[in-house]
């Protein structure tokens, strides 16, 4: 996972890992890849599949409400 989180320069979001599959299962996700963005008001967006580079920095100015 540090790898893959170095490799596209994501350091700066909250990445976790688990391996028995808990969290993910308490969102409903059933495979990866998968994105979980929760808001400061703890409203939760999951999106199946991936994001990579530009989507997913497209999602996440969306979600902080960037210009």
């Amino acid at each position: 996972m540090h790898e893959f989180v170095e490799r596209h320069g994501l350091e700066e979001v909250l990445h976790l890992v688990d391996d028995d599959g808990d969290i993910w299962a308490r969102f409903g996700v059933a495979y990866q890849p998968a994105w979980v963005f929760v808001s400061p008001d703890a409203e939760v967006d999951v999106v199946a599949g991936a994001l990579f580079d530009e989507a997913l920095f497209e999602r996440l100015d969306e979600l902080v409400g960037a210009p």
